[in-house]
């Protein structure tokens, strides 16, 4: 059994060489892969949350988001920065089971302990019962969640997103599963919370025995390794802190000054949020062999070419995001939640954008992370933060989850352009006026073919789909996205096929 281990690791783990180009195949049909699941998940994700938000209703559903709200924050001082460390200690010649053995039990030692003091804590600082018993069991789903976000390095260091999109699937369906009991045994919203913690249980099983097969590795409790991973961690651990802060600091603002109902018709349009935001680090992470190369050698034309090929896939994606929810969203919030979410459609509308510059957000940030600018990084996501808690107590109180979702878009307004400035100043410099003309024009003509063929038809759902593809191929005329590679890869495809 252990030969067959060694064996399988060797022909999977030798590293993919790094590309002149952003869109080598490699790189594409992982990227394809995560896509296809993260659909999978998206569905999985829009189905658990039609069944969940159906059955508690506004009022418990707010309950189950506060849960969820309050042991991210609980987390948020253990973060360490472990990802990023990991992703980039990978990419070094040699063994890495010791230092990835550490990075592990840490992650579980250190989230576990946090999680499970910040639900002691709830005991005595909260008021309702549900979300005091609630803490306890999302402390147990997020702690083992982190442990398999952690092993995605592992993946996306040998180009192996396969066995973790098939791990993602396996939770997937099996948190569909679990939810539909938790709704036929009439399971409130701590039910809800131990569906989502059974399969995060046996997503990371999965994830571990095949990142196990390219790297071999076992929980290592060190506290040389810890300590060096905790320093090297210390920038990017300070960046996630701050990050998490701006992302759930609009949810706890809610939490403090608005009703559980209130909170629950908030809770769609972050979803939505977390759920379509979560795409874009997973294509960088992807990259980011090939940004630290490039790095290494000071070739800054190399660099900048790739960022920006990649910038210009996320403004082709940020883009439809924006057409989308401005358009349908009354239609998107109404078909997850039903009617009673209805009043949630401001709140979907104001939040599109700040999806669509969080995607843009993500490729400077592992760039920057090449280039070592780590703490000049950290330096605008502590003014971020300061930005953000101040609009959120500026718009929510008076406006809601419309103000929440407006303060949420001009935070990332302001990270867009402070990572922007550094990447141009660490000599990374590409034709961005040109791609934003692109993404503008493409964005007009793709938003008025969807809500032509929505008024012709009156079906959002055939103005989305055909005026999608309609989207699609003005981005190809236009220039955003590299039509001529694309069309060799299929060219190529179809004669290996015919061959």
């Amino acid at each position: 059994m252990a030969t067959d281990g060694m064996t399988e690791s060797a022909a999977l783990g030798d590293p993919a060489q790094a590309a002149s180009s952003v869109l080598n195949q490699s790189v594409a049909k992982n990227m394809a892969m995560v896509v296809a699941g993260k659909a999978v998940a998206v569905l999985a994700g829009i189905a658990v949350t039609v069944l969940t938000t159906r059955h508690l209703g506004p009022t418990d559903y707010g309950r189950y988001r506060e849960v969820l709200n309050y042991v991210i924050f609980g987390s948020v001082f253990v973060d360490l920065g472990l990802y990023m460390v990991l992703l980039r200690e990978l990419g070094k010649p040699g063994s890495h089971a010791r230092f990835l053995g550490a990075a592990m039990a840490l992650r579980l030692v250190a989230t576990g302990a946090a999680l499970f003091l910040a639900a002691v804590a709830g005991l005595f600082l909260l008021d309702d019962p549900v979300v005091r018993t609630g803490m306890f069991v999302g402390a147990l789903y997020f702690t083992v969640f982190q442990a398999s976000e952690l092993l995605i390095a592992v993946f996306q260091r040998h180009l192996r997103q396969d066995r973790y999109v098939a791990a993602e699937m396996a939770g997937s369906a099996t948190l569909i599963a679990l939810t539909v009991l938790a709704v036929a045994l009439d399971g409130g919203a701590v039910a809800m919370l131990a569906a989502l913690a059974g399969s995060a249980a046996l997503t990371l099983a999965m994830v571990w025995r095949w990142a196990a097969l390219l790297e071999p590795f076992r929980p290592v409790a060190d506290a040389a390794y810890w300590r060096k991973l905790a320093v090297q961690g210390l920038p990017f651990a300070g960046s996630r802190i701050l990050l998490i802060f701006i992302l759930r600091g609009d949810m706890l603002v809610m939490a403090l000054t608005q009703s559980s109902r209130a909170l629950g018709l908030y809770g769609i349009p972050t979803k939505i949020f977390e759920i379509v935001a979560s795409l874009p680090p997973r294509f960088s992470g992807l990259l980011m062999s090939g940004f630290t190369e490039a790095a290494s050698r000071r070739d800054y034309a190399l660099l900048s070419r790739h960022v920006g090929e990649a910038i210009s896939l996320m403004l082709w994606f940020g883009t439809g995001v924006v057409i989308t929810t401005s358009l349908f969203a009354e239609e998107i919030v109404v078909l997850i939640g039903g009617g009673a979410f209805a009043d949630a459609r401001v709140a979907m509308v104001l939040i599109g954008p700040a999806i669509s510059l969080s995607a843009v957000t993500s490729v400077f940030r592992f760039a920057l992370a090449a280039v070592e600018r780590q703490r000049q990084l950290l330096y605008v996501d502590g003014a971020a933060a300061v930005i953000a808690f101040a609009l959120f107590w500026l718009l929510i109180p008076s406006h809601s989850g419309a103000g929440a979702a407006l303060a949420r878009t001009l935070v990332e307004t302001f990270i867009l352009g402070g990572v922007a400035v550094l990447a141009h100043r660490a000599g990374i410099r590409m034709p961005i006026l040109r791609k934003l003309a692109a993404a503008t024009v493409a964005g007009a003509l793709g938003a008025a073919a969807m809500y032509g063929i929505f008024l012709a038809t009156g079906q959002w759902w055939l103005g989305l789909l055909l005026g999608g593809l309609a989207y699609c191929l003005v981005t190809l005329i236009v220039g955003l996205l590299p039509g001529a590679r694309i069309l060799g890869w299929i060219l190529e495809k179809l004669a290996a096929t015919r061959g």
